[in-house]
């Protein structure tokens, strides 16, 4: 079996005891799965990949999620008729999969020029929620037109278009 010696620091050797203390054997086998770890987290942040934690549910009632994923589009929507903004983020996530947060508030530009003082306080009138799909035309179907094509260039690379001029 082939042999790699480790000097380790006079400073750095309680925790390699702790760790060979814990393992309950193999002090090796320990080392080699913190490298695999750290292979994997570098690798994943050379793509662009992050720990993402976003609050979901109502204003309020907000509970916490983390995942692991990319950010690839932005885009917002404005519905001057009920006065609200539905900003989408949509993240690709460490297993290829599609999440969509999208937070659901009140346009406060427009609450300005009309009918803020029938607006329901204290409750700020947010919520956010996260839609996950399986497949970028799964994606296409559940969000407006704009945040597919963004999210279809940003996985083509292409955010930026060469022009020849």
């Amino acid at each position: 079996m082939p042999t790699k010696t480790i000097y380790v620091a006079e400073s750095d050797l309680p925790i390699f005891e702790k760790a060979q203390e814990l393992a309950g054997s193999s002090l090796s086998a320990v080392i080699a799965e913190a490298l695999r770890e750290h292979i994997k987290r570098k690798e994943s942040e050379a793509q662009g990949f992050q720990h993402l934690t976003l609050r979901l549910g109502p204003a309020g009632a907000w509970r916490a999620v983390r995942f692991t994923g990319r950010l690839l589009a932005r885009w917002r929507q404005r519905n001057p008729q009920d006065l609200r903004i539905r900003p989408y983020k949509v993240f690709q996530t460490a297993r290829g999969k599609f999440a969509v947060y999208i937070r659901d508030m009140p346009d406060w530009g427009q609450w300005s020029q009309r009918g803020w003082e029938n607006y329901p306080w204290p409750d700020d009138g947010t919520d956010r929620h996260l839609e996950v799909y399986d497949s970028l035309e799964a994606l296409k179907e559940h969000v407006p037109r704009e945040v597919g094509i963004a999210v279809e260039r940003a996985l083509q690379g292409t955010r930026v278009e060469e022009l020849d001029i």
